[in-house]
């Protein structure tokens, strides 16, 4: 990208003074340096990334739920992402993310591995978090808890993150389990705890 920047006055080099410190705020808010580089693609930042028909989380389940999730886990997708996410690397997941998204009801990203997210880019994942929920879906990120400036900036820019409890699971196996139950809720109804179960219904026997 190429960024010109004009307006009077000029100072003694003959450059713009109020168009220096645009492009110095612009740097300041996408942490944009000349010698900080970092690999910036999705797939140096997506650790792995499946749905809930592929991997479940370690919740023992029925044969019945486990069928009900072979058939409808895509709904619920998961990233586990990695490293450093700056503003090239995060607009590249969101890229991915978007091309990924049909179909998706909960959506968990995960950054138990990720070190370092700066500001431009917790500001992209609220944005992309506040539009998703908009549109009925569900976003879960674990594993950001320790991440106190992330969470502070996700909550600036997005207030209602807290009360949706995006934040609430500590890693994804908790975030994936949730998301089942939901799915499960939703295909089938409660079983009866009271309602006797016939030996050739239990797993145990299958």
């Amino acid at each position: 990208v190429g960024i010109a920047v004009f307006s009077p006055l000029l100072d003694a080099r003959g450059n713009s003074c109020r168009g220096i410190r645009v492009c110095e705020q612009i740097s300041r808010d996408f942490d944009l340096h000349l010698f900080h580089t970092s690999r910036s693609t999705s797939a140096a930042i997506i650790r792995a990334r499946y749905d809930a028909t592929l991997v479940g989380s370690q919740r023992r389940r029925r044969l019945a739920e486990r069928e009900l999730l072979t058939q409808h886990g895509s709904r619920v997708r998961v990233y586990e992402l990695q490293g450093e996410l700056t503003i090239g690397a995060t607009e590249s997941l969101i890229h991915e993310v978007l091309n990924e998204l049909a179909g998706v009801e909960v959506l968990i990203l995960d950054l138990a591995r990720v070190v370092n997210v700066d500001q431009a880019a917790a500001r992209m994942l609220a944005d992309l978090g506040r539009d998703l929920t908009g549109q009925g879906r569900t976003v879960l990120i674990p594993g950001a808890t320790d991440k106190y400036a992330f969470m502070r900036r996700v909550a600036q820019a997005w207030p209602q993150s807290q009360e949706l409890g995006v934040f609430q699971f500590t890693d994804s196996d908790h975030a994936l389990e949730w998301a089942e139950d939901r799915l499960l809720a939703t295909l089938a109804p409660p079983a009866d705890p009271t309602q006797e179960t016939a030996l050739a219904d239990n797993d145990l026997c299958v």
